[in-house]
């Protein structure tokens, strides 16, 4: 059911009224003029309604009674709804209730009219109103659904956030996921907080920057990581910042995990390649020297203690013509520069013949001139066996080949059949053995058809294009017409040549029948008719309105009388008003017979109302202008429709244009492109022009082509809704692209046109990623066969058993005989490892959990081999256990070598025995000993324990003070071992020190079932250790009192210098004893730290600080209180011989500041700062600065500040002329540092020393 075309004149009415009389009375009075406009049909049931919807028959508006018998009141809005919405309803009824009114068109009706109350203008102007309306909605709902359409089958969210990065509005959220879990909330409130640092500096550089991001991102959804491909943007602008961002992310954790699985590929065939002894030489030129790897020799069988042959010596063994093609090969690469692969034979030293793949490659220097060749040798012997089966494989083709219901068929370059299958020979009439070797002509006799597809099949040969006929129709030996498409491609030979033609021939006789059915229906719908709801108008020659009918006031709320004679402009916009003159003047100037435009009016409420004006000159018989006619018709609500229809459309576009995958809109009749985004161009390799107006056909690859056509054909049958397949495009180029297609048929809402929206992305990188991911595991495969690995499966129904060539080999049976079943098997092991073996199977079968297991294996001829054999459950699509499958392995010699392995135990244990520390070994949870060396007697000096007894009494022989403590470290052992020292009591009371080490020992399970350990007699050592400290501790109060002591002499030489300036009167001498004085406080200050400090190698340089400067300042005579002390110390502790001078150097400059910084009792502060600089900081120096050479490796360096805000030192002042005794002071004692002294004058004076500790000797 569709509307017909808004161009077409009949409008055609479902009329539904109960009552003859009030429908003939109704159509009695519809005017002729409006009468001639409508095609009515009456009925008088609503299932008699329904009946002519259900057959499809075209109407483009239903109007309705609402109490019918059949149905009563809104009951029959709600049917009409569900049977036909695309086609508006109104409804004539004689209920005047304005609620019962409002909730009828909730329901679905365009309009309410009651019976008597309205004009038949009125009707016919509600009727077309509502039809216009309804086609907007269909547009603007299919525009939605072709933006839903995009995203939903596509790994594409969409998503917009304000400039607080709070989401707005999210769409096509990954599973598990939905908007009300988004919207509102920030990134923090869903990822990580890693992932949000992450994301959220990228979207604040997009709304610093203002330009869009790409990025690739992980994050943990669901517990699972998928990692997205951002696209960001910014967007909207208020007070000079974005409104906010918005963006598309598209889930590429399938590529990613692709990527993922190759890499590690790459690496499983690494591992395969040292498994599989691949051989390699090289060949230097200059030196005509030949080196060979020992897989090379042992591929060849050639002496490895004998140098590699020469290339003459090895042609030798490689037969003709072989050798020549050899020969050849390697010259041409090395002349060309260009690597080379190549099979040859070879004549193995024993006699058998082998097969080896060389692959060689030269080397070059930066000037491109060939220094050597590296080659790759691999013995293929196997492989080469290998291809005898593929005439069993060409077998298995055919069987495919007949299965497919297709016709297919090749021909020779003479049009002579080569191959058929069934279908194709039912098509002909023929049996395939009567085919094969004939012609067309000779089957089917000389014809047009005939001699017309041999011209085609010449064609195809001769250009080597493909060809795909048109559908066409044939009538089969039973004389019914079938349709069929044929599609023939050339057919190569391995070098390329064109040796004949392939081809198939599709029935597609059920497609033309749905398709006829098509068109059919098509046809019948295409006339519809478009008359708009409009009011009628006429104005004189001054454009005053002389005739206006009551739609007008429907309209503009203005009434007929109040407007008739009023100037039609004044009922303009203001702002369209001149736009409408200049509209009107073609019509005025009689360059055209009518105008039609579009306008907004005024109305009567101060609102705003949209009207489509289509206006007519009125003249008189003469000719002469009397004004015009036309009608108004208010379409408003149109335009409203029109800019949601541009919002989604700006919403599609986003992601139409942003998405990272390719999106293209197709005409469902023509199958052209008619919209593709960047990304479908650049995927292939078209700009826009060339591209659109392009078929599937054009840019499809032929051999894709049938498949996809087929589910185009299901797609538009609506057998399906969407589809998806894997397919190669042909690029600009003539390349092919594989992508992977996502295509869906957009509902059309009832408008005549259709379209598919088809999405592609790009995976030939996947497509490339899985061939080498199945590169990787042939390798892998060759590489187990290189190693010995045998390959088995089980049959859980069967109980039969199928092994690889390398199992027969193992096992040691003969591969023309069946491989044993399950019980004969197990009879060939041992009854112990043969139960062992079932046991760990039906385990296996039960949980599903792999095994492995080593047994033994009795051969047939009687010897006996040891196995490592593992298995893992098959199931099938129903998580059913049906099979296992395995890898057998032979490891007798492994065995062999663990035998030795005893012995070698045993010579250690008798090791154990004959040295004096105790060696003991136990079960994993100290219950049993189960060796005990002879030291453990000696040691304890307890004799004749049994091995159970041997703990019990260790423990109880440890001293009572460490036993806790040693119990403690042995529960450590299981996880990381232990060493202890604890003192255990031998009899007598004789206390024996002992150092105790042991350490767990793991199985092949990882699990702990031994521990070992060794105990050593240390009481010689710990008593020299004892005599060691008390001796340091003598040491110790013996230098506390030598500081001590020069401590209090250099007090007595202070207190000297202070009774001496006492008797003093020159101020000078005095100020000189002063300082002298001050200088051997500080040295004094740093001994009698040392002497009370715990550590006698290092000063508390902090505290030391404190306590100097606050003596100073005390004993200072000039401060007077004007004067502030202030510290920003760090902790640090410096040793003695850095102390002494830097204390000196920290006195005179504490000196200098408060003797001449604050001359007048002028107020100020004196900071002294002390701390440790940062490893990589720069130490900058100005022109003042003291650079001592550095001679030591870099240590830790400290900034010693004493800087005041006094009156600062002279412009002039050069640290190079001091005439200060003070400052030269601290300038020599920078230098004893070799540190370096900055000097700034700027707001004061600022005294700044970089320095590190100094080495010394270390003392006793």
């Amino acid at each position: 059911m569709m509307m017909h075309s808004q161009m077409a004149q009949v409008l055609r009415v479902l009329f539904l009224e109960d009552s003859s009389a009030d429908a003939e009375l109704f159509q009695a009075q519809i005017p002729l003029s409006i009468r001639a406009n409508w095609q009515i049909v009456h009925v008088t049931r609503l299932q008699e309604a329904i009946a002519h919807l259900l057959n499809e028959e075209p109407f483009d508006a239903i109007l309705s009674d609402l109490f019918l018998p059949d149905a009563v009141a809104l009951d029959t809005v709600c049917q009409f709804r569900a049977i036909a919405p695309h086609i508006p309803l109104i409804v004539l009824t004689c209920l005047d209730d304005t609620e019962f009114a409002l909730e009828a068109v909730r329901q679905g009706a365009q309009d309410y009219l009651i019976k008597g109350n309205f004009d038949y203008p009125l009707l016919e102007r509600s009727l077309r109103y509502a039809i216009e309306r309804c086609h907007a909605q269909a547009l603007l709902l299919q525009s939605e659904e072709r933006f839903k359409s995009v995203l939903k089958n596509s790994p594409i969210v969409v998503f917009s956030q304000d400039a607080n990065l709070q989401y707005t509005w999210v769409y096509n959220l990954p599973d598990g996921f939905e908007p009300e879990q988004v919207i509102g909330h920030y990134d923090r409130d869903l990822f990580s907080e890693a992932e949000v640092a992450q994301l959220t500096a990228i979207k604040q550089r997009v709304l610093e920057t203002r330009q869009t991001q790409r990025v690739e991102l992980p994050l943990t959804l669901n517990g699972q990581v998928h990692y997205f491909d951002f696209n960001i943007e910014p967007y909207g602008e208020q007070n000079g910042k974005p409104m906010g961002l918005r963006g598309v992310a598209t889930d590429i954790s399938d590529r990613k995990r692709i990527e993922a699985q190759l890499q590690q590929r790459e690496a499983e065939l690494a591992k395969a390649q040292k498994m599989a002894r691949l051989g390699s030489w090289k060949y230097v030129i200059a030196t005509q020297q030949i080196t060979w790897t020992p897989e090379t020799y042992e591929l060849t069988g050639f002496d490895p203690t004998k140098p590699p042959p020469s290339p003459a010596e090895f042609l030798n063994y490689v037969p003709s013509p072989d050798a020549e093609i050899l020969h050849n090969t390697i010259q041409q690469s090395l002349q060309l520069n260009q690597p080379f692969q190549l099979e040859h034979r070879f004549i193995h030293p024993n006699g058998k013949i082998l097969w080896f793949l060389l692959k060689g490659e030269p080397v070059t220097n930066p000037q491109g001139e060939v220094l050597s060749l590296t080659n790759v040798v691999f013995d293929i012997t196997e492989r080469k066996q290998a291809e005898l089966e593929l005439e069993s494989q060409k077998a298995f083709l055919r069987q495919i080949i007949e299965s497919v219901p297709s016709s297919i068929f090749a021909k020779d370059i003479f049009g002579r059949y080569l191959a058929i299958n069934q279908a194709e020979a039912a098509r002909m009439g023929c049996q395939v053995e009567e085919a094969i070797g004939k012609s067309d002509a000779e089957l089917l006799g000389n014809s047009a058809v005939v001699e017309q597809y041999r011209q085609i099949e010449q064609a195809v040969m001769a250009t080597g294009e493909p060809y795909l006929s048109a559908p066409h129709s044939e009538t089969d030996s039973q004389g019914n017409v079938c349709w069929y498409q044929v599609a023939i491609n050339p057919f190569l030979n391995p070098q390329g040549k064109i040796q004949g033609i392939i081809g198939s021939a599709t029935n597609i006789t059920e497609l033309k029948q749905i398709e006829d059915q098509l068109r059919l229906s098509e046809a019948r719908y295409r006339s519809v008719v478009d008359n708009l709801q409009e009011a009628v108008f006429q104005t004189d020659a001054d454009g005053r309105w002389i005739f206006l009918n009551p739609a007008w006031t429907g309209i503009t709320g203005f009434s007929i009388e109040e407007s008739l004679g009023t100037c039609f402009l004044d009922y303009v916009h203001p702002e369209d008003r001149q736009s409408n003159l200049n509209l009107l003047l073609p019509l005025l100037r009689r360059e055209r017979d009518y105008c039609q435009h579009s306008i907004r009016y005024l109305t009567k409420s101060g609102g705003v109302r949209w009207l489509e004006v289509v206006a007519r000159l009125r003249t008189d018989s003469q000719g002469n202008f009397l004004g015009t006619s036309g009608t108004l018709f208010d379409i408003t609500e149109r335009k409203q429709t029109e800019q949601a229809l541009r919002h989604s459309e700006e919403l599609f576009r986003l992601v139409f244009d942003k998405a990272p995958v390719g999106t293209g809109l197709i005409d469902t009749h023509t199958l052209k492109l008619t919209q593709v985004n960047q990304t479908y161009r650049q995927i292939l390799g078209y700009e826009e022009a060339e591209l659109l107006g392009k078929t599937l056909i054009d840019i499809t690859a032929p051999e894709d082509l049938d498949a996809d056509l087929q589910q185009m054909t299901r797609l538009l049958c609506g057998e399906i809704s969407t589809f998806r397949m894997e397919k190669r495009f042909i690029r600009k180029d003539g390349s092919r692209v594989w992508t992977d297609l996502v295509v869906t048929l957009l509902p059309s809402h009832g408008l005549t046109s259709s379209q598919t929206l088809g999405i592609i992305q790009d995976i030939s990188d996947r497509k490339q990623a899985e061939a080498e991911l199945r590169k990787s595991e042939a390798s892998l495969a060759a590489a187990q066969k290189l190693a010995r690995i045998g390959n088995w499966q089980f049959d859980l129904f069967s109980q039969k058993i199928s092994w690889s060539a390398e199992a027969f080999e193992i096992f040691g049976c003969d591969r023309n005989q069946p491989e044993p079943n399950y019980a004969e098997f197990l009879a060939a092991m041992p009854l112990e490892d043969a139960e062992a073996l079932q046991a760990r199977v039906k385990r296996t079968i039960q949980t599903g959990e792999p095994y492995e297991i080593e047994h033994r294996y009795v051969k047939a001829d009687g010897s006996t081999i040891y196995v490592l054999g593992k298995g893992e459950i098959v199931t099938n699509i129903r998580g059913q256990a049906v099979g296992l499958f395995g890898t057998v392995m032979e490891i007798t010699q492994r065995k062999r070598t663990e035998d030795a392995l005893r012995e070698s135990e045993e010579k250690f244990r008798q090791m154990a025995e004959t040295i004096n520390d105790l060696f003991w070994m136990s079960t994993q949870n100290y219950q049993d000993a189960i060796y005990v060396s002879p030291a453990f007697e000696r040691i304890l000096g307890k004799f004749g324990l049994t091995p159970g007894a041997v703990f019990a009494q260790w423990l109880n022989s440890i001293h009572p003070d460490d036993r806790d403590r040693a119990l403690t470290n042995f529960s450590h052992i299981h996880r990381e071992g232990c060493e202890q020292e604890y003192r255990v009591i031998r009899p007598g009371g004789k206390l024996c020190w002992i150092r105790d080490r042991a350490f767990p020992i793991y199985d092949k399970q990882g699990k702990i079932y031994r521990i070992v350990g060794l105990a050593e007699d240390i009481s010689d050592r710990k008593q020299a250790e004892a005599r060691l400290q008390q001796s340091l501790r003598d040491k110790e109060v013996l230098l506390k009192e030598v500081h001590h002591r020069v401590k209090n002499n250099l007090q007595v030489i202070s207190a000297l210098f202070s009774l001496q300036a006492e008797s003093i009167q020159d101020l000078k001498v005095k100020s000189v004893l002063q300082d002298s004085e001050n200088r051997v406080r500080s040295m004094a200050l740093i001994h009698e730290t040392l002497y009370r400090s715990t550590n006698l190698g290092q000063v508390n340089f902090s505290q030391y600080i404190y306590r100097l400067a606050n003596s100073i300042f005390m004993t200072s005579s000039t401060h007077y209180g004007h004067i502030q002390l202030n510290y920003d110390l760090a902790a640090v502790s410096l040793n003695l011989e850095t102390a002494v001078p830097c204390g000196l150097l920290l006195n005179e400059l504490i000196t200098n500041a408060i003797k001449h910084a604050f001359p007048n009792k002028r107020v100020g502060e004196i900071l002294i700062s002390l701390k440790q600089l940062p490893d990589s900081l720069e130490l900058a120096t100005s022109e003042l600065a003291i650079n001592p050479a550095q001679t030591r490796p870099p240590k830790p360096k400290y900034e010693l500040k004493i800087r005041d805000n006094g009156i600062g030192l002279p412009p002039n002042f050069a640290i190079e002329n001091l005439q200060s005794l003070g400052l030269k002071v601290a300038y020599d004692l920078a230098l004893q540092l070799r540190g370096t002294l900055d000097l700034k004058t700027q707001g004061g004076t600022e005294f700044r020393l970089i320095f590190s500790e100094l080495t010394y000797s270390k003392r006793l």
